[in-house]
């Protein structure tokens, strides 16, 4: 069963419990990239999953592609860069999925050699993923986040990264296994 709590002042300051009829999904990343659009993404025994909302999250759609499907979705993020929204959803895989507008239509961007964990998009554009084997990777909006470039840090000790955060797209942080962390 698909579980999400919804808390905002359209439920009078109550959390809300909103359930579907599919029992085997995990979702593990949502964003809210502005009022009305909320995805929600994860993995069920098929592979990955992207609900979407448009109306703050009342009712949901999934969202299917023909040429593709989705790996065990890890992180979903969007960032607004010169009034485009940009999503970006990564698996473990590797692959690291794009769409922009509204989040309805998406597409196989790139595959990096590692399952992927975490993703952010900074505010001038830059995009970055982790994952296994203490990897980094980053794009651009100029190349629509189709490649990408190992950023990797030398971070001993660490298997494997689990997010990535940035505000500006050049200051950025990693955090990992066994309680590390690093700036690039």
């Amino acid at each position: 069963m698909f579980i999400i709590l919804f808390f905002s002042t359209f439920t009078k300051g109550e959390w809300v419990q909103i359930s579907t009829t599919q029992v085997y999904d995990n979702f593990l990343a949502v964003t809210w990239p502005y009022a009305g659009t909320v995805l929600a993404a994860g993995y069920q025994v098929s592979g990955g999953n992207i609900l979407l909302s448009n109306d703050d999250g009342v009712s949901w759609k999934t969202i299917n592609t023909t040429s593709f499907s989705f790996g065990s979705l890890y992180a979903l993020i969007s960032n607004t860069i010169s009034s485009t929204t940009y999503y970006l959803a990564v698996d473990d895989s590797g692959y690291v999925y794009g769409s922009t507008g509204d989040g309805t239509t998406w597409t196989q961007n790139a595959q990096v050699p590692t399952q992927l964990f975490g993703a952010v998009i900074g505010s001038n554009g830059n995009a970055y993923v982790c994952g296994y084997n203490n990897k980094v990777y980053r794009s651009t909006t100029a190349s629509s986040y189709s490649t990408w470039t190992s950023t990797s840090p030398t971070i001993s000790g660490v298997n494997y990264l689990n997010d990535v955060s940035t505000f500006d797209g050049v200051n950025v942080i990693v955090v990992g296994s066994r309680g590390k962390l690093k700036s690039l």
